[in-house]
């Protein structure tokens, strides 16, 4: 990951009091970014004495050639060279150190749809290494001209876990929808990790969160052994091939929800 700035230089008559033409661009680029995965949440945006500058974090240094960039980015940075008095800026400033780092791997053997509440990296890894692989790497599904459809699955799965971290009214239904392989939630994950393994040509998996009572050795939607012994992520434990399904250790001594937290 690496920090980055991007120094804009609007004409004075795309600023309004308010929200002008150039701002409405400039949110619109930032945006496809995001959603693309070249930029990650979290950027400010500053009014310096000579440019507006953008500051944000980027997943990897390809993240800025232009040939990563989805249809929508390209639009938007096109729109906001016509309204600048010049070429805005990109620059790339020091790498990031960090646990967000991302799949470096030429080729992968696998995927997982794998995110949590606070994530801000890209919703699907890497089996081979076990990090994020950028969406920008990644192909569209459906005919989607964006990663709508990972995106979407990606807010519904934060939503969850968020209602399930906090131990707040909905707590029970959260888990639920997390960690029982027939829910609804996890029916329509196994259908997009389809999607998204048609068009890789490799398995991808769905994670499935368990918290309390140790996993048996088989698989709890089909029961065939599902013990994974070379797991390239110590969040990982359980792999069932037939069911595309991961899963972890109990990470509590609990054997219930309820008795965790009555």
């Amino acid at each position: 990951m690496r920090a980055v700035e991007m120094d804009f230089f609007p004409r004075e008559e795309t600023r309004g009091d308010e929200y002008g033409q150039f701002d409405g661009e400039l949110e619109s680029f930032i945006s496809a970014l995001q959603t693309h995965g070249n930029m990650l949440n979290g950027e400010a945006i500053l009014e310096l004495a000579d440019c507006v500058q953008v500051r944000g974090v980027i997943a990897a240094d390809d993240a800025l050639s232009q040939t990563n960039w989805s249809i929508y980015t390209l639009e938007s940075w096109e729109k906001l060279k016509q309204i600048s008095v010049q070429e805005p800026q990109l620059r790339l400033i020091e790498e990031i150190d960090n646990d967000d780092a991302v799949c470096c791997c030429a080729t992968f053997n696998s995927l997982v749809l794998f995110t949590t509440y606070i994530a801000i990296s890209s919703p699907v890894d890497c089996l081979n290494c076990g990090l994020p692989v950028p969406l920008y790497r990644l192909p569209y599904l459906k005919e989607e001209k964006e990663h709508w459809t990972l995106r979407e699955w990606e807010k519904q799965y934060q939503t969850f876990d968020r209602l399930y971290m906090n131990s707040c009214w909905g707590e029970r239904m959260a888990y639920h929808q997390l960690s029982n392989p027939r829910s609804g939630f996890i029916n329509h994950s196994r259908k997009v990790a389809r999607e998204l393994e048609e068009k890789v040509g490799k398995p991808v998996y769905v994670f499935l969160l368990h918290a309390y009572q140790q996993w048996s050795d088989t698989c709890p939607r089909c029961k065939r052994p599902w013990i994974w012994h070379d797991t390239p992520k110590s969040l990982f434990h359980f792999k069932c091939d037939h069911c595309r399904l991961i899963s972890q250790e109990a990470t509590s001594e609990a054997k219930s929800l309820s008795e965790f937290h009555p």
